[in-house]
């Protein structure tokens, strides 16, 4: 009864305080943390960390990264490479390399802490980007899919260098698995489209039917399962194995209008219970940090905004529809990969609660503070909340 009770408290406070952030513009994943922390024991320990809210993460971080991977295909990562390459490098290569460094060298943090903390904070999120690029119309020009490209890229990135530390001890056996797995994501991909008249037509029939469509969001379901299993199996977390799964569903193989619904059904589940309970939960393991990490967390902060500047910079001479404050506001959001990425590292031991905590409290303060650099004039041309959210 108690987790059902802790349930109840976290969702309620998670789905208030996100729309509230929704409402004036603000990422709703920051509500959804911040309430998990004031239940929490940072504030007023109503809820604690236990091994029934751990579990229930786990489910809901699945159907999130499979959502994420949803609204990814491999089309993207192929083209405008020049561009987004640029705005990877500079909005999470360079800055996370040099947390990572200063953690190293000033802090003498070990390797393994310091590059996973650098990574969470430092990744960019798809979840939240695409929104934000939806939100202003930015998809109406090419610029807003090199900023979607250059935050797929940053995010494989970042997870594939979290799978290869959580298994330190086969490093090369790991590298070698991810180019394996990169190689066969594009083959099957390669197949898929190459048969799509096909498939098409087994989602057209499947679509006809209520039970085709519960059969077919199953099989999503099962694939993203088979997937992440496959992960989990060869030592690589099944965090990038839904991901994966999730990249490989599209609209041009079930056609626009039945992917629509079934697209809007994940959103539907993950916007109303997946994400704020998994957002929620990931607030209540968070504590104030001590006084040396407090330090860091501005210093890593500082780093980031620096290299906002450096983004603005190639958005100058690179984006040519797209006002470059804004894509640097949109570029530097933070959000569901880098919480993904510290939950998944503090629940298997690589960091402990003070890097996790700064992590957390790290993505709220530039989930806040990026998206204001966003220019009044896009502002203006922003879409009601339910044109992008369902």
């Amino acid at each position: 009864m108690q987790i059902i009770i802790e349930l109840l408290l976290l969702l309620g406070a998670s789905l208030i305080l996100g729309e509230l952030f929704e409402k004036y513009g603000f990422p709703g994943i920051v509500g959804n943390i911040l309430a998990g922390f004031i239940l929490g024991p940072a504030i007023f320990g109503i809820v604690k960390p236990s091994s029934e809210l751990s579990a229930i993460a786990e489910v809901s971080l699945f159907f999130i990264i499979l959502l994420i991977g949803l609204e990814v295909t491999t089309n993207l990562i192929k083209k405008n490479i020049r561009k987004y390459s640029i705005f990877t490098f500079t909005g999470f290569i360079l800055p996370a390399s040099l947390i990572a460094v200063f953690l190293i060298l000033v802090y003498h943090i070990g390797a393994t802490s310091s590059i996973i903390t650098a990574i969470a904070i430092g990744t960019p999120s798809i979840s939240i980007i695409s929104v934000l690029v939806l939100r202003y119309r930015l998809m109406r020009y090419q610029d807003g899919s090199v900023i979607i490209a250059s935050t797929v890229i940053s995010d494989i990135i970042a997870f594939s260098i979290l799978a290869v530390l959580s298994n330190s001890s086969d490093t090369m056996y790991i590298v070698l698995a991810l180019a394996i797995v990169f190689i066969a994501l594009f083959a099957i991909d390669s197949l898929i489209k190459k048969h799509a008249f096909y498939i098409r037509r087994f989602f057209n029939r499947m679509s006809l039917t209520d039970s085709g469509e519960r059969i077919t969001f199953g099989l999503i379901i099962a694939a993203g399962l088979v997937f992440a299993s496959i992960f989990q199996l060869i030592g690589i977390t099944y965090v990038l194995g839904a991901f994966f799964a999730g990249m490989l569903i599209y609209d041009t193989i079930m056609g626009k209008k039945f992917y629509g619904r079934v697209s809007r059904t994940f959103k539907r589940i993950n916007y109303s219970f997946f994400i704020p309970l998994f957002f929620s939960i990931a607030g209540i393991s968070a504590i104030f940090p001590s006084g040396i990490y407090i330090i860091f967390l501005f210093i890593a902060l500082g780093i980031i905004w620096l290299f906002s500047i450096v983004t603005y910079l190639m958005g100058r001479r690179l984006f040519e529809n797209i006002n470059p404050v804004t894509g640097t506001g949109i570029i530097g959001s933070r959000g569901a990969v880098g919480i993904t990425i510290g939950s998944v590292a503090f629940a298997a031991g690589l960091i402990s609660i003070n890097p996790y905590s700064i992590i957390i409290l790290g993505t709220i303060i530039l989930s806040l503070s990026m998206p204001l650099l966003i220019s009044k004039k896009d502002k203006k041309n922003v879409k009601p909340l339910n044109d992008y959210k369902t």
